[in-house]
């Protein structure tokens, strides 16, 4: 998933397609990997690895998963997930990048946009809210969406759980050029 520090094709507004790091967001967000790293402390201690029915009592490792989804959906050979420039199909507005109107700060990493009592807190990535569909929706839904997302939580959780996660040499995550 994220943490891989794999390269992978992102799209830009411009059409074309750039190399970018994958997990330099979550590693920006050092605060909110540590908040996954405590609550699967706390959760299971460390003496133990993490098992599947462990994930539904990590609420913070869900609302990270969901946010990465959001930000980088899984689709087919990494096919451009935004507009790259504004249209008008019918009576609709297609706005360039993400709208702004459905998401507050679209392009910015933030977990907690789906936390209880939050502005997406009952957004389902599983087909059925279309603000997220990472493994699409209807009839043309993946097949393997359970078994994915199940190996994308576990995966994850056994990474963070496992491994403390920083940046080399002590880099400022500020500085970090993402173009």
């Amino acid at each position: 998933m994220e943490m891989s520090s794999m390269p992978t094709t992102k799209a830009t507004n411009g059409g074309g397609a750039e190399k970018e790091p994958r997990g330099t967001k979550k590693m920006k967000a050092k605060v909110i990997l540590a908040q996954v790293q405590q609550e699967i402390d706390t959760t299971m201690g460390q003496e133990r690895n993490i098992k599947e029915e462990d994930l539904t009592h990590l609420p913070h490792l869900q609302v990270m998963i969901k946010e990465t989804f959001r930000l980088y959906p899984s689709t087919p050979f990494s096919l451009p997930h935004v507009a790259t420039e504004s249209c008008k199909i019918f009576r609709y507005h297609i706005p360039k990048a993400r709208d702004p109107n459905e998401w507050v700060d679209p392009l910015e990493f933030r977990p907690e946009r789906f936390l209880q009592d939050d502005e997406k807190a009952k957004v389902d990535i599983r087909g059925n809210d279309f603000e997220v569909i990472p493994f699409g929706a209807g009839r043309r839904i993946c097949v393997g969406l359970s078994l994915g997302l199940r190996m994308v939580q576990l995966l994850t959780a056994t990474l963070v759980h496992s491994f403390n996660w920083e940046l080399e040499h002590g880099l400022n995550p500020k500085k970090l050029n993402m173009d």
